[in-house]
């Protein structure tokens, strides 16, 4: 974990929603031929905002499947396994919609990196 900021002024709900949705892909996409599955956390402060970064040691995406990670339902994983495939598609949503992005860097396996600029907001900005 590094983190280079001591806090994120946010909107807690979706903050906690993109943490937790990008931690669980994380984890459920290790890679089971590594012998210890790593998962990094980063956060920076941005004159214009934050930078979150969860990245992983995982199977990683080919290059092609990139874009169709944030489609809606879907999925990597073979259709057995737990999850409806939202997850990725409802975090973009969530970024995008409070005027920030999403970008993925991967490869097959190398592990995924999830690189997320979450816009500043004061108070400021509700009381007017």
């Amino acid at each position: 974990m590094e983190l280079a900021t001591e806090y994120v002024e946010w909107f807690p709900a979706r903050l906690r929603h993109i943490l937790d949705n990008l931690l669980s892909n994380a984890l459920r996409y290790r890679d089971p031929a590594k012998g210890e599955a790593r998962v990094f956390l980063g956060l920076s402060g941005l004159a214009e905002g934050y930078e979150l970064r969860v990245s992983d040691n995982g199977l990683g995406m080919p290059w092609n499947k990139r874009t169709e990670a944030f489609e809606l339902f879907y999925r990597s994983a073979p259709a057995r396994a737990a999850g409806l495939g939202v997850g990725l598609a409802v975090v973009k949503l969530l970024v995008e919609q409070s005027g920030g992005s999403l970008t993925v860097e991967s490869s097959e396996g190398q592990g995924t990196s999830f690189v997320v600029v979450l816009p500043r907001y004061g108070a400021d900005d509700y009381l007017s």
